[in-house]
């Protein structure tokens, strides 16, 4: 619902098509964050909340995580464990945002 939700707040529409700084989530319970880049080959690089906590091996924690996203794990229908179908919004769409990403 994240998505929806920024979608909804900022104007903009929901889509599958993913571009950094956009919020998404995805139809996996606890799965949002932010798209730090999408790589040439349609990878994502996300910032994903609600993951294992970024450097609790090193003794400190945040509540994110970066993480590598293969375009196959969040495509239409993915049966990869953890993320599923993901969608995003990105507010930047709305020219009332000026989002320097």
């Amino acid at each position: 619902m994240t998505a929806e939700a920024v979608a909804k707040s900022t104007g903009v529409k929901v889509t599958t098509t993913p571009k950094a700084g956009a919020v998404f989530s995805s139809d996996r319970p606890n799965h949002t964050g932010v798209v730090l880049d999408v790589l040439a080959n349609g990878d994502l690089i996300i910032a994903n909340q609600n993951a294992v906590k970024s450097g609790q091996n090193a003794g400190t924690s945040k509540n994110y995580e970066i993480t590598l996203v293969p375009k196959k794990s969040y495509d239409k229908d993915s049966q990869a464990v953890g993320y599923g179908d993901m969608t995003f919004a990105y507010p930047g769409d709305n020219s009332k945002y000026e989002l320097h990403w």
